[in-house]
């Protein structure tokens, strides 16, 4: 209002000089808006940016533009409208013309940018149909938009999605590439191999046959190539005599036998190989002989085995037996469905030994050589289950103000099985804790007000519990500072009310509330504050002082207030 009682003056002024002026030619074009090239904008720390300001009409006779920033600890600004970065924030730039006061803004957002990402692990290497998550970090640790793109030049090969998981789709290579969100400017890339899933067995629905050179000398064997997804399940066939046994491939994959004269008496072996990386084959072993008693079913005892790791992982035995009972070929294959679960060994009789080696289930299949026919015991391998018989934790636990600390519970022993446990707080007002039983060991605390707890854990094994007194004390209030733009605060008689903010600190403090009070001269009828919100009604023209004080310590502040008419 200052400023347009002196425009006021100035312009009476004018008006007075005229008569005295030497007959001019010209009129003083008045603004009748501005307006920047900007009305947001985004900038570097340490960064800058020029503003452009529009004045309508562009032949105003005063084109005088005042700068300002409304948080010049985020960005500055210069009598030229040139911008610059401080810190990260936001602040607003106003530009505002001396003639007749008109305004435009622009919203500055001051970031720190990433300078690098860094992608772990590579390079990557994956089968068909499996996935991997990869992890992208970004330096520096506080760049303000730490959001990251992800793409792959070749979806046909490996596809990732936003949270870094790559899925292979098939053979082939591809580059995972991790962007920053603003631009993609900064950038780091995996390489991707996909490759084929391996065959890992090949089966024949025979692995022993006798045969003889008249009525039943040709024979058809069929292979079944594991795991049902893998890329190639074909087979090519081999026979260790070609002169006593040919095989020939059919369309479906199978192999046809044909015995020739030269084979009786002898013994010979067809072998399926798998085709896509001749890695596995299964062999047939073939006895040119008469006819004799034929495996029709093959049974295993026991059906069921289970193992328990550190205290029963004894090896265990498995017996076939079979229908008819005396069958002429009473040979047995076995094999597991997981090696890495257990492990089985084929004795000279036709058992076999079973050997735990991981937690886990497998499947045991037994195998007639005449036939092909299937039994299977189903094994378990369980872990051994460690007690826990104490836990540790400290017996107290001190804190200033709102500070977070973190408190960890210890096992004995450590390698205990089973380490969930329930946390509990005496006195909740104070320090909360997670609720119920938990498999989190420690815990981040958080005090909500000065005063004394006791932290209790249990365990969920055993029932073992340890106790942590936390003593939580609030800090002294430091300062009360009013958050204002200018040095007063002005009003206009009739203005509308205008809420005050109050800054206690330091940070950490509990209690940061204030009172709010004035002195006005004359002593009623200026203003009036509300005590607790702080709103500022201006009711008529005079001048006040108004107080700040915190509740907690009285430390206060002050502003004064001018209401003109």
């Amino acid at each position: 209002m200052k400023r347009k009682f002196f425009y006021l003056i100035a312009t009476a002024v004018l008006i007075a000089l005229i008569p005295l002026s030497c007959h001019r030619n010209t009129i003083d074009v008045p603004v009748e808006s501005i307006s920047l090239d900007l009305a947001t904008a985004e900038l570097n720390v340490n960064g800058t940016l020029a503003l452009v300001v529009t004045i309508v009409p562009d032949d105003a006779f005063n084109q005088y533009i005042k700068w300002k920033s409304t948080n010049t600890a985020v960005a500055t600004v210069n009598e030229d409208g040139l911008v610059t970065a401080k810190s990260v924030g936001e602040t607003t730039i106003i530009a505002t013309s001396e003639d007749g006061g008109f305004t435009a803004t622009c919203v500055v957002t001051v970031i720190k940018p990433v300078a690098g990402i860094t992608i772990s692990p590579k390079p990557l290497s994956l089968m068909i149909g499996t996935e991997k998550v990869l992890t992208a970090t970004i330096s520096p640790t506080d760049a303000s938009n730490k959001n990251v793109k992800w793409s792959s030049n070749n979806n046909a090969v490996a596809t990732v999605n936003d949270k870094g998981v790559v899925t292979a789709v098939t053979v082939g290579t591809t580059k995972i590439k991790a962007a920053t969100a603003q631009d993609e400017s900064v950038y780091d890339e995996c390489d991707v191999t996909v490759t084929a899933i391996p065959v890992i067995v090949v089966t024949l629905d025979k692995y022993y046959v006798e045969m003889n050179t008249t009525d039943n000398k040709t024979m058809t064997l069929i292979p079944t190539v594991f795991p049902d997804d893998v890329a190639d399940k074909t087979v090519k066939w081999e026979s260790s005599r070609s002169d006593w046994a040919t095989v020939v491939r059919n369309s479906n994959n199978t192999g046809t036998v044909t015995i020739l004269p030269a084979a009786a008496g002898e013994t010979v072996y067809i072998s399926a190989i798998s085709n896509a990386d001749n890695s596995q084959r299964a062999t047939c072993e073939i006895y040119v002989a008469a006819p004799d008693v034929l495996v029709n079913e093959i049974y295993v005892t026991p059906t069921i085995l289970s193992f328990t790791l550190g205290s029963d992982a004894d090896p265990k035995k498995l017996t076939p037996t079979f229908s008819p009972a005396n069958p002429t070929n009473k040979t047995v294959y076995w094999v597991s469905s997981d090696d890495a679960v257990a492990g089985v060994i084929r004795n000279a009789d036709n058992t076999a030994i079973v050997t735990p080696k991981s937690v886990g289930t497998a499947t045991i299949i037994a195998t007639s050589a005449d036939g092909g026919k299937t039994a299977i015991c189903n094994v378990t391998v369980n872990a051994l289950i460690i007690p826990v018989t104490d836990v540790a934790l400290p017996g107290t636990l001190a804190f200033t103000g709102s500070e977070t600390k973190s408190l960890s519970v210890t096992f004995t022993p450590t390698n205990a099985t089973n380490k969930k446990v329930k946390w509990e707080s005496s006195d909740a007002t104070v320090a909360t804790v997670p609720d119920g039983f938990v498999d989190q060991q420690t815990i981040s605390i958080t005090p909500l007000k000065a005063g004394t707890t006791t932290i209790k854990v249990t365990t969920e094994d055993g029932a073992k519990i340890k106790n942590c007194v936390v003593t939580v004390t609030d800090v002294p209030v430091a300062d009360v500072t009013i958050e204002l733009d200018e040095d007063e605060l002005e009003f206009e008689d009739g203005d509308d009310p205008i809420k005050l903010n109050a800054t206690v600190g330091p940070p950490n403090l509990f209690n940061k509330n204030v009172t709010w009070s004035f002195v006005s001269v004359p002593a009623t009828g200026v203003i009036h504050v509300n005590p607790t919100t702080g709103t500022v009604t201006p009711l008529g023209v005079g001048t006040a002082t108004i107080t700040a004080t915190t509740v907690y310590g009285s430390k206060t502040a002050t502003c004064d207030v001018e209401v003109i008419p």
